[in-house]
């Protein structure tokens, strides 16, 4: 008996232990053809990075804009395309490398993995193509709740706090605080430390657009001004014009016939604009009550109406009763010596929320409100919540959108090509 026990116990242990090692066979097995996948996936990956560089080379140093190639590696094939957009102003490059693993779930099959990179390079990068642009973030924070929906950059520190959302990428000259590490904010389209871009300060183009539109007319008649112009746009291309408390309705194309207006002092807009024009102000900017556009670009990303508000000083936002309630902006904003703010912003309302739909790029950046926390929740105590997005429209990367500028929009301007998107 004791003889027949042991034999069952002898041909137990070698059932159990050859389990065991078929188990560990298997689990060897596995180990090695996840690490081959990993391995395959980083050495396409690299293949990508390499031959981006190599297109980058192609571009910024031998002048190409186009061409289209195979770079061939012993694991995979990668695809370079080159090629010049706008007459020559971008050149966009991408890069496709592609290869096979073994399937996660079948490793007696193969599976195909791609891996892309595309990079847009140009000459002249509008300032409306940016979500928020600052050359001095003022020490505000950007906190839980607000969402930067385009792409930014400050020339400044930006500062966060708790879990801000920054949808496209950011860029700085002087870093973030916390630093990434530390952070809890979200980059979504990642961050990057980039040289100073100086804010544009030459606006020629815009000057010239409406000296040339004025023609022979006399100042303050059509598109030139001396004296504090008032503009109350209506949504069937007409215009309401105040000029030293005289009032007349012209159409926006008979005073804005290049599509810019220019005024040496401050200007007053509100309505509802049917027409593309920017408007330069030589000192303020009045946002007076809500502005929008006859065919809001919010609902049909194929609207081709579109307003640049440009100040040489600061753009406000009025404290003008009884219109400081929930106010909409449908424009691109730039402030080049000054800043957007909010009139007031620390004693009036609270005034509800102020959307904007465009872009904003000031020289410092301005208060719309004040806010304080009760039990742990922010409150607003004076001015306005925010809520900006960009106008897709103005986004060269987005697609099944028109892509448009307002007239003469001002730029930042480099010396040859220079790298402004990178998607991997």
């Amino acid at each position: 008996m004791f003889g027949k026990g042991a034999m069952i116990m002898v041909m137990g242990a070698v059932i159990i232990f050859s389990l065991y090692q078929l188990k560990l066979n298997r689990s060897v097995l596995s180990t090695t053809d996840n690490f081959n996948r990993q391995y395959t996936r980083t050495t396409i990956e690299a293949a990508s990075q390499s031959a981006m560089n190599y297109a980058l080379n192609d571009v910024l140093n031998s002048g190409t804009t186009d061409n289209t190639y195979y770079i061939y590696t012993h694991d995979c094939t990668t695809l370079v395309k080159i090629k010049s957009l706008s007459g020559g102003d971008s050149v966009r490059t991408s890069v496709t490398s592609r290869g096979w693993v073994i399937d996660d779930f079948d490793s007696d099959s193969w599976v195909r993995v791609t891996d892309s990179i595309v990079a847009l390079f140009t000459n002249e990068v509008s300032m409306s193509q940016y979500g928020w642009w600052s050359d001095n973030e003022n020490g505000v924070f950007w906190i839980t709740g607000d969402t930067c929906w385009g792409r930014m950059h400050s020339n400044s520190m930006v500062h966060t706090s708790g879990s801000p959302v920054f949808k496209k990428k950011l860029t700085t000259s002087l870093g973030i605080n916390p630093d990434l590490k530390h952070s809890s904010a979200i980059f979504e389209g990642g961050y990057e430390k980039i040289d100073k871009q100086p804010m544009p300060t030459n606006m020629a183009r815009l000057e010239n657009l409406a000296t040339s539109g004025n023609g022979g007319a006399s100042v303050n008649t059509k598109c030139l001004y001396d004296v504090d112009l008032y503009l109350d746009f209506l949504a069937d291309g007409r215009v309401g014009r105040t000029i030293s408390g005289v009032t007349d309705t012209v159409l926006i194309t008979d005073i804005a016939p290049t599509g810019v207006i220019w005024g040496t002092q401050d200007i007053h807009v509100k309505g509802t604009l049917n027409g593309q024009v920017s408007i330069l102000a030589d000192d303020d900017l009045w946002i007076d009550d809500d502005v929008l556009m006859a065919d809001n670009p919010q609902a049909n990303p194929n609207s081709d109406d579109a307003l640049g508000l440009i100040a040489r000083d600061d753009i406000w936002v009025t404290n003008n009763p009884p219109y400081t309630n929930d106010m909409v902006i449908q424009a691109a904003l730039l402030a080049i010596d000054g800043s957007f703010q909010v009139e007031d912003y620390s004693s009036r309302g609270p005034n509800g929320t102020l959307t904007i739909y465009g872009s904003i790029a000031q020289k410092k950046r301005g208060p719309v409100g004040n806010f304080q926390t009760i039990g742990g929740v922010p409150t607003l105590k004076n001015g306005f919540w925010k809520n900006y997005h960009h106008d897709k429209r103005f986004d060269p990367t987005e697609t099944g959108v028109n892509h448009i500028n307002p007239p003469g929009y001002p730029t930042l301007s480099g010396d040859g090509l220079s790298l402004v998107y990178w998607w991997e």
